[in-house]
């Protein structure tokens, strides 16, 4: 059976609680998604910066773009490699004797399209506080529907070792099988 090691929001307690009941040792685990979040924040802001043409030809993005390519080399390559370095600490923790991180899917519960956070604005951190570090370690990841929150689908994420993803897909079929996880059809589709 795996080890997992777990946030802590409703749906993640649930699933942690399912798999704990068949047989799965469940252990708590805390992280700090914003060395990622500044790191990404810079990353993101260069990468637009590569597009072509000038800022003013785009729509939204258009300020992160300018910004971008104020950025330096230097600053940029120091928050890539902070970034990675989180990523890392993230991946050494799974690697401590652990199969798997359970996560929600996002930080925050569902909301209206026009609600959610500005990207790469500081609510964003929260948004994504779960993603971001999961990308930069590395880690192949697979979402599990974890039921509805006021109406709106909310999910739980999984993260496994390198090469041993068919033992994370095993572990996300296990849980999408149990009571309360999986899809459900809205009621009109």
């Amino acid at each position: 059976l795996m080890t997992v090691r777990v946030q802590s929001e409703d749906e993640v307690a649930r699933a942690a609680e399912a798999l704990a009941r068949s047989g799965h040792e469940v252990e708590r685990m805390e992280w700090d998604p914003l060395p990622v979040a500044l790191s990404y924040k810079v990353v993101r802001r260069v990468s637009l910066a590569a597009w072509p043409g000038e800022p003013e030809e785009y729509g939204p993005v258009r300020t992160l773009l300018a910004e971008g390519r104020s950025i330096s080399a230097t600053d940029y390559w120091h928050a890539l490699q902070d970034g990675l370095a989180a990523g890392r600490r993230i991946r050494a923790r799974l690697e401590a004797g652990f199969d798997a991180i359970l996560t929600p899917t996002l930080g925050l519960l569902p909301m209206p399209h026009d609600s959610v956070p500005l990207f790469l604005g500081e609510p964003w951190n929260q948004h994504v506080q779960f993603v971001l570090p999961i990308s930069y370690s590395w880690l192949p990841s697979v979402s599990i529907p974890a039921g509805e929150v006021d109406g709106l689908p909310v999910g739980v994420m999984l993260a496994g070792h390198l090469r041993r993803e068919l033992d994370l897909l095993d572990l996300a079929a296990e849980l999408e099988a149990m009571d309360g996880f999986g899809f459900h059809r809205p009621p009109g589709f």
